[in-house]
């Protein structure tokens, strides 16, 4: 995936006080924006106290909330880790977009004076 990513990652509050495990959670995480500089990570650190909205167990919304606030691009694609995309995934995406625009761009109006009862019209088209 070429495009910008932004990855929102869960931690238990308990876990990140251990330096080792929080050692052993954080050095993956390094890898993954070391091979992949468009990936912008945030941490969710689940259970402090200084977040008082976050009161789930497994906060899905605010962590959804938090991915979407650093998002500075026009379209979204959200994914849960469980989903593992294709690998053209990139290019279905932006083709589907082109497909839509297209689209949008051209109205179709049913009209009785011609025989196939069908007229494309582009849509900034002054009829």
């Amino acid at each position: 995936w070429p495009d910008p990513i932004v990855l929102v990652v869960y931690i238990p509050h308990d876990t990140i006080k251990d330096i080792t495990v929080r050692s052993i959670l954080l050095d993956p995480i390094a890898d993954i924006v070391t091979n992949c500089p468009q990936m912008k990570v945030l941490l969710h650190i689940h259970g402090s106290d200084d977040d008082p909205a976050d009161s789930s167990s497994y906060p899905v919304n605010v962590m959804r909330n938090k991915g979407l606030d650093a998002v500075s691009t026009s379209h979204i694609l959200i994914m849960d880790v469980d989903l593992i995309p294709s690998a053209d995934l990139s290019h279905v995406v932006k083709d589907n977009l082109m497909d839509q625009i297209a689209i949008a761009n051209h109205s179709l109006i049913a009209s009785g004076g011609n025989e196939k009862g069908i007229e494309e019209i582009p849509i900034n088209a002054v009829v």
